[in-house]
This record gives structure tokens, sequence and C-alpha cells, in this order.
């Protein structure tokens, strides 16, 4: 993982204005496009499941503007809850990008599922 004194955002102004949601933004490819947008000089809404405080803290010691939001895509009222929280913010969304998840594989033998059933599988950022 890339800590803040490895990470060089110089800002354009491309996203000037724009929020952009990111989805798994607390690392690998999410990640990777939350600084991409927040080089770009967007207003960055970091979304994950999990904690994305890495990613918050080299977005704003580059100079960056983001917030982190909490969601959960199974469930709609969390999907809701963070569209809100980007608008309350940054008063409007001009973007976003999701980045799917990546689960880990069920030891069950009797199991072809693409997707895990609830409980089987650990959820991770592509």
């Amino acid at each position: 993982m890339p800590t803040t004194q490895e990470i060089a955002i110089t800002t354009h102004d491309l996203l000037t204005n724009r929020s952009i949601i990111v989805t798994g933004a607390a690392s690998g490819t999410g990640q990777a496009f939350a600084f991409g947008c927040a080089a770009q000089g967007a207003n960055v809404v970091v979304v994950d499941i999990g904690p994305a405080d890495e990613t918050m803290a080299a977005i704003a010691a580059a100079g960056g503007r983001a917030l982190y939001a909490r969601a959960d895509f199974s469930e709609d009222t969390s999907a809701r809850q963070m569209a809100a929280q980007a608008v309350s913010r940054f008063g409007r969304i001009g973007g976003a990008s999701t980045t799917p998840p990546t689960f880990a594989k069920s030891n069950s033998p009797t199991s072809s599922r693409s997707t895990p059933p609830s409980g089987t599988a650990s959820f991770t950022s592509a």
C-alpha cells in the first residue's frame, strides 16, 4: 500500500467543481481512481464498506477535498444515504466510478454460485 509520502498529486482542472463518487476507494483500483480524480481537481466521495483512512489522509495531504461514506450496496438505503451525504456536502454529483468487489472463495465443495451466500466470504476491494 502506498503511504501518504509516496503519493504526489498534481492538481489540474479537468474535474474542478465536480463531485465524483468512487466505490471501493479504500484500496486497489478504487483507491487509485480516487487519487486520480483528486489530482484532476474533483471533490471525491470515497466510498467503501470498510474504513478508508489511508485514502482520505493521502487526498487531504495532497490538498484535495474528499468525503468518506461507508456504504453497503446490497442495501438500498445504504446507497441512498451515501448519495444524500455527497449532495449535502458538495451540492451535486457529477459522476461515479464503481469498482466491483472481489469475494474470497467459499470452502464449500457444493457451492457453484457466482456470488457468495451471506456469511461465507470476505469482501475486499478489487
